[in-house]
């Protein structure tokens, strides 16, 4: 089963051939590394061969669009900046399941098998209770993507951190972790900081569980999005009437382009803002990318030639 969709207003072909990515082939307009070739639609917790696939040999498992309508659709929220997701997957019969493998260590396992809520239980414990609503994260079905519970996940556990006394664990975890276990559970001898760390912060979840603090934890943080599994777009229309295209995949610069120029802009242009996650300082860099859209389109002229 083969879809190809041309977006017009992004100037980009997308391309699916029942593998695990749609593919992405640039028009004329769109400048070099603006975007990467492809972008991924597997269900990043299921491994199955065979499992819901077309190709025998194809290990991954994606809920894909069967209809062209449904395959540009997912296309269009891509290129909107939006998670591409087909919203096919029954997560009653077919559960989320992830364990914290980042800066908890394991610490925390979750799943969502359909429902109102995502489920916690401290790792090992089979003790399953809802942490976070959906609805409250402004996410009901069949707007809901697994890697968007990922990512709301690994924000609340960062927000869980914080509430717990790690300042500026959502900056920088891994300073806000060495700070805090250098002030309260110094290395001695042979100890290190991530030994010591671990087995605190299972010890804490299990007692937060048993003691009913766990509670207070209810719908905290928001969705970590991670810009390479996500990337940054936006459109502006200017006042001449030009549509112009704003893109950052977490490579060192973002870009703009025109779909109405028929070519990019001189390189100096086209390579927009230069580390926008350092440029954006203690700013959420999506919403700080929002308004540097916003301010260039206002304040540009119109290109001579």
């Amino acid at each position: 089963m083969d879809f190809e969709y041309y977006h017009p207003d992004a100037d980009v072909t997308f391309s699916w051939n029942g593998w695990m990515q749609v593919m992405i082939r640039t028009g004329p307009s769109v400048p070099w590394g603006a975007y990467s070739d492809r972008f991924d639609i597997r269900e990043p917790d299921l491994r199955i061969k065979d499992f819901f696939n077309d190709g025998a040999y194809d290990p991954s498992v994606h809920f894909v669009p069967r209809t062209q309508q449904a395959f540009e659709t997912m296309c269009n929220d891509f290129f909107h900046g939006r998670q591409p997701g087909a919203g096919l997957r029954n997560y009653t019969r077919y559960p989320w399941t992830s364990r914290s493998w980042g800066p908890s260590m394991g610490a925390m396992e979750f799943r969502y098998t359909g429902g109102l809520h995502i489920e916690m239980t401290p790792a090992e414990q089979n003790d399953w209770k809802p942490v976070i609503e959906l609805a409250a994260s402004d996410r009901t079905l069949p707007r809901l993507t697994t890697t968007w519970l990922m990512g709301r996940c690994h924000g609340w556990e960062l927000a869980v951190f914080e509430a717990l006394g790690f300042t500026g664990a959502s900056q920088d975890f891994d300073r806000a972790r060495t700070a805090w276990v250098q002030k309260h559970l110094p290395p001695v001898g042979k100890e290190c900081i991530v030994g010591n760390w671990s087995e605190w912060i299972y010890e804490t979840m299990r007692t937060g569980w048993q003691s009913g603090r766990m509670k207070k934890w209810t719908d905290l943080g928001g969705h970590e999005r991670h810009v390479g599994d996500h990337p940054w777009h936006a459109q502006r229309t200017d006042a001449d009437g030009k549509r112009w295209n704003f893109t950052w995949k977490g490579a060192p610069y973002a870009y703009i382009y025109s779909p109405d120029l028929g070519k990019p802009l001189p390189e100096r242009e086209y390579l927009w803002l230069l580390q926008p996650e350092t440029q954006s300082g203690d700013q959420n860099v999506f919403e700080w990318l929002d308004r540097q859209a916003d301010e260039w389109v206002n304040i540009r002229f119109t290109p001579q030639g």
